[in-house]
C-alpha cells in the first residue's frame, strides 16, 4: 500500500512543491493539501492520510489547534511539523501535542520524503512488535484507550488514566458505586484522593466535549455531556464484550 501524504501549509507554493516531490515517489500517494486549518482538518478526517506535513501558521484554525485535533482522530496520521519558528516552546508544544518530527524551514523536499519513510518504517516495525509482545491485559487496556480516543479524551490528562481503570472496575463489579468503590480504589492506586479522581474524570469529559464531535461520541452519548457515572457506564457497556471475549481465550 502506498504511503498517503497530505499537506497543510499557508504557502500554496510549498504545498505544490511537496506535492510534486511526493508524486515522483513510487511508494507514496499525494492525497491533497489546504492553505487553511479548517479545510485541512475536514479533508484529513475524510481522506485519512498516513502522514500529515503541516506548518504552524495557518488561517482560520492555527497549526497547534490543527495538530491537537488531528492527533485525537481515531485514525490519526503521523505528523511532521515544518516551521520558520525556532522558539523552544513551539518545538516542545508540537511534540507534546503529537508531532513526530519538527523541521525548521526551509526544509528540502528530499528531507521531508526521507522523514515520511522513516515514520512509516518505524510505525510498521513497532506495530508488529507490540502486537506480538502485548499481554492480554495490555490488549484489553488498548481497547479501552482506543474507545477513549474515539470520543475525544486526550491521553495526556490524568482523567484519561483514571477512566481506563474506572471502566475495568465497572465491568468487573457490574453494580458499582462511584463514591464507595471506584473512586477510592483508583485513588489508592495513584496515591490521590477520591475527590481529585472525581474532578480529573469530570475535567477529561469536559475537555473532550469542547473538541469536535465524533461519530462514536454521538452514538454513545448524543449531544449532551454526560455525568461521570453515565460516562463510565456507557464506556463499560461498550467495552464489556471485548473484555469478556479476551478473558475467555
Amino acid at each position: 500500500m502506498p504511503i498517503r501524504v497530505y499537506c497543510a501549509d499557508c504557502s500554496e507554493s510549498s504545498c505544490a512543491a511537496l506535492g510534486a516531490a511526493v508524486r515522483k515517489e513510487a511508494d507514496m500517494l499525494w492525497t491533497g493539501s489546504a492553505t487553511d486549518g479548517c479545510r485541512a482538518y475536514e479533508e484529513i478526517r475524510r481522506m485519512r492520510p498516513d502522514v500529515l506535513v503541516q506548518t504552524l501558521v495557518l488561517p482560520r484554525l492555527d497549526g497547534f489547534s490543527l495538530l491537537e485535533r488531528v492527533c485525537a482522530l481515531p485514525s490519526a496520521p503521523a505528523v511532521i511539523v515544518t516551521s520558520h519558528l525556532i522558539r523552544e516552546f513551539c518545538i516542545e508544544e508540537s511534540i507534546r501535542l503529537g508531532a513526530t518530527y519538527y523541521l525548521v524551514k526551509p526544509v528540502p523536499d528530499e528531507l521531508i520524503i526521507r522523514r515520511i519513510r522513516d515514520i512509516c518504517r518505524l510505525r510498521t516495525r513497532f506495530s508488529a512488535q507490540e502486537s506480538e509482545a502485548a499481554s492480554p491485559l495490555e490488549r484489553r487496556e488498548e481497547g479501552v484507550r482506543a474507545l477513549l480516543r474515539d470520543i475525544g479524551v486526550r491521553p495526556g490528562l490524568k482523567g484519561h488514566a483514571y477512566l481506563v481503570d474506572a471502566v475495568f472496575l465497572a465491568v468487573s463489579l457490574q453494580r458499582f458505586s462511584l463514591q464507595r468503590a471506584i473512586y477510592p480504589q483508583i485513588a489508592q492506586k495513584y496515591d490521590a484522593s477520591p475527590a481529585s479522581v472525581e474532578r480529573a474524570i469530570r475535567h477529561a469529559a469536559l475537555a473532550a466535549w469542547t473538541r469536535p464531535d465524533t461519530e462514536t461520541r454521538r452514538r454513545l452519548f448524543g449531544e449532551a455531556r454526560p455525568s461521570n457515572r453515565l460516562l463510565i457506564q456507557r464506556l463499560a457497556r461498550e467495552t464489556e464484550p471485548l473484555l469478556r471475549e479476551d478473558r475467555e481465550r
